[in-house]
């Protein structure tokens, strides 16, 4: 479990210092949003916390994650990211893979506010389950750190190792949900 979180530090740690590298990306037709203002690349690295309720009981999950986009203008940012995630409590460790939508209330000034939304699926490297995510959350932004909270709701098949009669075990997929606050530190990488 330790060279999982290892490796999936590692590709995170990769996947950051490449995005910092300078790229120059010609589009062949130029596009201007309403404002004015050329849609640009932007990403960011995040570390959220998430008291969660499922079926294996009350519990703390940790995600570090990393999306990239665009910003279309002050405004709108759209973009994809991943992620590693460990659950303390089961003590499994789950990819997230999502598309965001973030909307800034206002474009300029100290404090920011934003909301978001994030739509995806956790995979789990143990037990072959996958979930499909929902995490729309409140934040502001200041400066190159955001902060947000938010509901975080997932849902799917897991796989359990159950009593399938008469002393023997089998894997049988059943359903699973499981849903708690999101709070998130971002650091805006560009």
């Amino acid at each position: 479990m330790k060279q999982l979180i290892l490796i999936a530090t590692a590709l995170l740690t990769v996947l950051s210092a490449a995005a910092q590298q300078k790229l120059n990306f010609e589009a062949p037709i130029r596009i201007q949003a309403g404002s004015g203002v050329s849609p640009r690349y932007s990403s960011d690295v995040s570390v959220t916390m998430l008291p969660t309720f499922s079926k294996y009981g009350k519990g703390l999950v940790g995600l570090l994650e990393t999306c990239h986009g665009i910003s279309w203008d002050e405004h709108l940012f759209t973009g994809l990211g991943a992620g590693a995630s460990y659950s303390f409590y089961t003590e499994e460790i789950f990819i997230p893979v999502f598309m965001e939508g973030r909307y800034t209330l206002s474009g300029k000034g100290m404090w920011m506010p934003f909301f978001s939304l994030r739509l995806g699926g956790l995979f789990c490297t143990d037990r072959s389950s996958n979930n499909f995510t929902v995490n729309p959350s409140v934040g502001v932004t200041l400066k190159r750190f955001s902060f947000s909270t938010g509901y975080f709701f997932y849902t799917g098949m897991d796989k359990d190792y159950l009593p399938a009669g008469m002393g023997t075990y089998a894997w049988v997929k059943t359903p699973v949900t499981a849903h708690g606050i999101s709070l998130r530190i971002a650091c805006t990488l560009f």
